[in-house]
This record gives structure tokens, C-alpha cells and sequence, in this order.
């Protein structure tokens, strides 16, 4: 059997949850991919296993498995895997909550993103950063990345994604007390959210816009929009 063959199996086998056969399918695929010199498949491979990896909650694995990835790719020169790789170990090290390791392999994924101008990778790094750095409190910092990823997403055309955007960037004007250009990000989110029926876009809108209203001494207000958020959220947790 072919490598590339393993590794439809393991994306199938992970993709019923069944990590442990995904990784036993990724082996075999990245024992035959080594034989034969294959590369850039061997380091696809490698991918895949971190992720797998990093859904069993085995971060030490995760991280060696994708440094090999990377270690490949970068001798190489494969940069349209380096963007994912790259990514993929960022979120290792938040899960660790190790920020400035995570921020290191963000900024990279999003370097090479450019350099392919690779709009959606661009768009989804833009926003990675600006989380890490909303997170952190740095709210400046967030609101530039965040916004650079909006732009994108309205050219784009991603409509679920400007929602979501327009949500976070609600919060970080919240957070630097501009509340009624918080109250300006929930309200377009909103009209797109329920233009196209985002349902999980239009409960996260509401209840921070709630908030605000809340913080705003406008209490009725707040009342229909926690009302709003509840309605429509409760049916999605059944």
C-alpha cells in the first residue's frame, strides 16, 4: 500500500475519534514514505500524527511530532505545509499556555501566509495572534490583528467569520471602554448572523451585548438581549 494511502485511513480513522489507529496508520504510511524518500508526504504524515496527538491530549508527542514535521519542511523549502505546521504547533503551546512560544509560531505561520499571499491563512493567523494578545490583555495590540483579519474576511466574502470577528472585536472595545463602538461591532454581527441563520454567532452577540447595556445602566435592554441569547442558545445544547 501506497503512503498517501495511510493517510486517507488515519484522517478516516481520526476523524471517528479513533486516535490510536490514526496514529498506527500514520506509522505505516511515514515507515514507507522514509524507505522510498519521499519527503514532503513524510512530513504530511507527521502532521497528521501531531494532530492526532494533540486530540489524545498528548502535548510532548504533539510538539516532537510536528518539530520533525517543520524540521523537514524548512530543509525543503515546502512552505505551503510550514503555514499549517507552524500553526498547528502555536495552538500546542497555548493549550500549554506557554504565550510566547505560541505568539513565536503564530507570527511564523502568518509570515509565510503573506509571502504565499495565501488570503485565508492570512486572515485565520491575523485572528490567532489577536486572540493571544486579547487574552493577555494587550487590547491594542488585539484590536490591529483583529481588525487586519476582518478586512480580509469582508473581501473574502466569509460571512460566519465576520460575525465571529465583530464579536471579538466588540469585546476588546468593551475592554477599553468605547461602548458604543462595542454596541456598533454586535449590531452588524448580528445582521449578518441572522440574515444567514449563524445561530451560535447571533447567542455569543446578544449576551455580550447584553452586557454592555448592563454596564450601561440600561437594564431592560440587557434583559432582551440575555432573553434573545437564551432563546436562542438553549436549543443548541440539546
Amino acid at each position: 500500500m501506497q503512503a498517501a494511502a495511510y493517510k486517507i485511513l488515519g484522517k478516516s480513522a481520526k476523524k471517528q475519534s479513533e486516535y490510536v489507529s490514526s496514529i498506527n496508520f500514520y506509522d505505516k504510511g511515514i515507515k514507507i514514505a522514509k524507505e522510498h524518500d519521499l519527503q514532503e508526504i513524510m512530513s504530511n504524515l507527521m502532521l497528521n500524527k501531531a494532530l492526532s496527538y494533540r486530540s489524545l491530549g498528548e502535548f510532548a508527542n504533539a510538539e516532537e511530532t510536528n518539530k520533525k514535521a517543520i524540521a523537514i519542511q524548512e530543509e525543503n523549502g515546502y512552505n505551503h505545509l510550514l503555514k499549517h505546521a507552524y500553526n498547528n504547533l502555536g495552538v500546542v503551546y497555548i493549550i500549554q499556555d506557554n504565550i510566547p512560544l505560541s505568539l513565536e509560531y503564530f507570527q511564523k505561520a502568518l509570515k509565510i501566509s503573506e509571502q504565499l499571499n495565501d488570503s485565508n491563512r492570512i486572515a485565520a493567523g491575523s485572528q490567532n495572534i489577536g486572540l493571544v494578545y486579547f487574552d493577555q490583555g494587550e487590547n491594542e495590540m488585539a484590536l490591529g490583528y483583529l481588525k487586519k483579519s476582518l478586512a480580509l474576511y469582508r473581501k473574502l466574502g466569509n460571512l460566519e467569520y465576520q460575525g465571529n470577528s465583530l464579536n471579538n472585536i466588540g469585546l476588546i472595545y468593551k475592554n477599553l471602554d468605547s461602548l458604543d463602538k462595542a454596541v456598533e461591532c454586535y449590531d452588524e454581527g448580528l445582521q449578518i448572523s441572522i440574515e444567514h441563520n449563524f445561530k451560535e454567532n447571533q447567542a455569543a452577540l446578544y449576551i455580550n451585548k447584553a452586557n454592555i447595556f448592563r454596564l450601561k445602566g440600561e437594564f431592560q435592554l440587557a434583559f432582551d438581549n440575555f432573553k434573545q441569547s437564551f432563546t436562542i442558545s438553549s436549543p443548541l445544547e440539546i
